[in-house]
Parts: structure tokens; sequence; C-alpha cells
């Protein structure tokens, strides 16, 4: 029977993927990962001798640079916006107005509550 540190290091050893098996799971080139990393979209892979390994948050964020990018942002934007870290920053002037998905807090507008009563 394992223990908890064999079970714990087998299943961070499955979250790991190499290139080949990000390539495959994104379908996206690994030219364009690697592109992707290079202009600071994705992170970089942590190392295991002179491996690249990658893990469930570079899927993750190619998920969400794909789901971005179909929303009509570029890549452009996209770093910028990764960039704040979760952080509230102005909305850049140059990319139009903010999808609401990507609001956080009440909106304003037809039907809020901001509207006053006479």
């Amino acid at each position: 029977m394992a223990t908890d540190p064999e079970r714990q290091s087998a299943s961070a050893a499955e979250e790991q993927l190499s290139l080949a098996e990000l390539v495959e799971q994104s379908g996206l080139p690994g030219r364009t990962i690697r592109w992707y990393q290079s202009e600071g979209l994705l992170p970089k892979p942590a190392k295991q001798g002179r491996e690249a390994v990658y893990g469930p948050e570079h899927v993750e964020r190619l998920r969400l640079i794909a789901d971005l990018r179909d929303r009509g942002l570029t890549l452009v934007a996209i770093r910028d916006l990764l960039r704040t870290n979760g952080r509230r920053a102005p909305w850049p002037s140059g990319w139009g107005s903010m999808p609401r998905s990507l609001r956080r807090g009440p909106t304003t507008g037809l039907g809020s509550s901001t509207a006053t009563s006479s």
C-alpha cells in the first residue's frame, strides 16, 4: 500500500506534461507555445534535468488565451490583461469596451440598482 507522500508524488507526476503532451492537449504547435512563453503570455516551464515540464496551470492558461482570442482580444491585449495579475487596472483605451464577461462587480446600465428614482 502506498503512503501519502508516495501518492502525492505519483499524483504530481501525473500532472506533469512534456512539451509533446502539452501540444497534444492544447492542439497548438510547440512553436506557438514557445512563442507564447517568449512574449510573456505563458509562464516558463519547470525543468527536470534538461527536460521542460508543464503543469495544469499551463493547460489552463492556454485555454484562457484561446477563449480571450475567440472573444476578439489581440495577443498584446491578452498579455497586458494577464500582467495585471488579477489586480484591477483601468481598461486600456485602445481596446474598445471591456467585455461583460471580464467585468467584476456590479455593472451600470439597464436593470442596475444605480438608477435614481424621483
